[in-house]
């Protein structure tokens, strides 16, 4: 077994120039008689060490290049890009001309080697941030780094590094990989594509609960097929200089924003002020979730007769959102044109019945050239879009980040929100970009009402399925985000899945009453008129209804938690707190939410009422308990 790792090691750690015009780092050689692995210690180290007759962590290889690069100056501000063959590949003085941008990769490197030259070849060069890209070879299993745990415990050391040398954190998401060649198939046997999401997923929430940087590559480097697109990458894993200049920008654009090296900055254009809009939660209906591209204005129309015939409308929801598919083509003026078959009384008619019903209307459209279902999108129609939406009386507009390639996320925003404001109607404004460009940063001041924080959601509890979130995976992303939560602007976790199917009546709740304590939108998603009058009681519940609407507009905290129980709490205008006590495991299990942790007085006694049953418990103070089911939650409102 031994001699099959150090054979498998030997070979990552002699990698071929795979990309064209390769960076390769300097000849690796023997390590000093007395090898020093740095600070880091592990179970990897002292075991693979033993092994191997080379240095461990390559420390050495950049030893004269290291000492030859003298010390930022005044004002510089350095980035160190730190990896494995992708970043070895890639000439950054080419990509980035005049940027003092130094490339410390070395091919086949796993992470446990780039922790031990971490402090030789990152912090010792005194970078204000470090690009970090490595992972990607631990998951062929090579030195036995193969788990997703390990993998983690690594980015999550060198995070602690960086930030004890004052350095700034960027990760790099895992790059896509693809099959067209033979070199390909094999790697991408040796690489679980599973698993590889699991661990972009961690990264996207380490990175925001963190509020570090986040580099992803994958939108501009994928194919129709959600692979690396053959023209970018020879082998199927390496970029090529024609992967490296679409990369360039995307990189250019976090680090502009991260250490200021940018000839502009998307910031610094003055922010919108409020349009007055969505001052609490917009609350409605979608169309994906359930219909997807079987959308017709049949749909649309039953839709919104459901609404109001089920009470929900009356419980205060009011749009009607059509979402992708509706669309035709251009005319020859360059007006968007509805799907006529599926639509063939134009969206004007179908907006004059839902405002009928007392509702609104809500449409969609894309930033890039194209939307998700490959339907025309607004990108350089921006103006035109917005008067033809106004004129068919639209009173909501979800925008998509499907189909922008190198395009800035803050200026594509802005341009629709510019074209929104003179089209002369108010219309909310649902920036979907899935958390992409972070937009809790920057979404609000570019005119959105609210912004997607997350990839899709999925009509399941936890984990991934292809590019869909569980409901569990899409609250922990959200949870940090409650600073930039609040009347007007509002963080998004994605629509609706409560009675789609995929989940027992127990998630459902919880879903439900989560959405509600993180302020978010409630948007069903599912198909109202043949939803059972179970789902329909979820839906309707006006006291957690309520919590979602409260007019203080603060998002709820995670404020204890230990293992898999958990208590939420959301102050409200009153005084009171929203409080959940969630139970995430397989066990039911008693919760106890304390007053200390919710910031109310030790002693201060408190009426509590339950909200799912609607009725008021006994007046306590300190604490109060309940046994939650499994997947389950007990949602209290507790008085002021």
């Amino acid at each position: 077994m031994r001699r099959i790792v150090v054979l498998l090691l030997s070979l990552c750690l002699a990698l071929p120039a795979f990309a064209d015009g390769y960076q390769s780092s300097p000849p690796r050689q023997d390590a000093p008689p007395e090898r020093d692995f740095g600070p880091i210690g592990g179970p990897y180290r002292d075991r693979i060490a033993k092994m191997m007759p080379i240095d461990f962590g390559e420390q050495y290889l950049y030893a004269a290049a290291n000492a030859a690069l003298p010390p930022p100056a005044a004002g510089e501000r350095r980035v160190v890009f730190f990896g494995d063959s992708i970043t070895d590949g890639w000439d950054l003085a080419k990509f980035f001309p005049g940027k003092p941008y130094v490339n410390r990769g070395i091919g086949g490197q796993v992470t446990p080697q780039m922790l031990v030259r971490f402090q030789a070849d990152v912090a010792a060069l005194h970078p204000a941030a470090v690009v970090i890209l490595g992972g990607i070879n631990d998951l062929t299993g090579g030195l036995q780094v193969e788990t997703a745990q390990q993998i983690e415990a690594n980015w999550r050391a060198m995070a602690d590094l960086s930030e004890i040398n004052g350095i700034k954190p960027i990760f790099t998401l895992l790059m896509p990989l693809n099959d067209y060649t033979d070199n390909a198939k094999a790697m991408y046997r040796d690489h679980d594509q599973k698993l590889i999401a699991e661990l972009n997923d961690w990264l996207r929430a380490f990175c925001v609960e963190r509020h570090y940087g986040l580099i992803d590559y994958g939108p501009v480097l994928r194919d129709d097929k959600g692979m690396f697109a053959a023209k970018y990458t020879p082998d199927g894993l390496h970029p090529n200089d024609a992967g490296h200049v679409v990369m360039a920008p995307v990189a250019a654009k976090v680090l502009d924003e991260i250490v200021g090296n940018g000839d502009s900055d998307p910031h610094k254009v003055a922010p919108l002020p409020a349009n007055g809009l969505a001052a609490t939660p917009p609350m409605g209906w979608n169309s994906w979730n359930k219909f997807a591209c079987d959308v017709s204005e049949k749909t649309v129309r039953a839709a919104a007769d459901a609404m109001v015939a089920s009470g929900m409308k009356d419980a205060g929801y009011r749009y009607v959102v059509i979402d992708d598919c509706w669309q035709g083509e251009r005319d020859s003026a360059g007006n968007i044109q509805p799907d006529s078959e599926k639509f063939p009384s134009g969206i004007k008619a179908l907006s004059d019945y839902v405002h009928s019903k007392d509702l609104l209307l809500g449409i969609y459209s894309d930033a890039g050239t194209m939307t998700c279902a490959k339907r025309p999108g607004s990108h350089g129609h921006e103006y035109q879009d917005a008067k033809q939406y106004a004129a068919w009386g639209v009173d909501y507009l979800k925008y998509d980040w499907c189909d922008t390639g190198t395009q800035d996320g803050p200026s594509s925003y802005r341009a629709m929100a510019d074209a929104l404001r003179e089209a002369g109607r108010p219309i909310v404004f649902s920036a979907c970009e899935w958390g992409t460009n972070r937009p809790w940063f920057w979404a609000a001041a570019q005119g959105a009402n609210l912004w997607r924080a997350t990839g899709d959601i999925g009509d399941f509890w936890k984990g991934h399925k292809a590019w869909q979130l569980g409901v569990v995976d899409i609250v922990d992303l959200v949870e940090p985000l409650a600073p930039y939560a609040g009347p007007g602007h509002w963080n998004d976790p994605d629509m609706l899945e409560v009675g789609n199917g995929g989940m027992n009546e127990t998630e459902y709740h919880s879903h439900f009453s989560l959405w509600a304590e993180l302020a978010a939108p409630l948007m069903a998603g599912n198909d109202l008129a043949a939803m059972p009058a179970s789902i329909r009681a979820i839906l309707t519940n006006r006291e957690v209804i309520a919590i979602d609407q409260d007019p203080l507009g603060a998002q709820g905290r995670r404020v204890w938690k230990d293992g898999d129980l958990e208590v939420w709490s959301k102050p409200l205008a009153d005084g009171g707190r929203a409080v959940v006590l969630f139970n995430r495991g397989e066990k039911a299990a008693t919760i106890t939410a304390r007053w200390a942790d919710l910031g109310l007085g030790e002693h201060q006694s408190a009426q509590v009422r339950d909200l799912w049953k609607g009725r008021d418990l006994a007046k306590t103070s300190g604490q109060v308990s309940a046994k939650v089911e499994p997947h389950g939650v007990v949602m209290l409102k507790i008085g002021a």
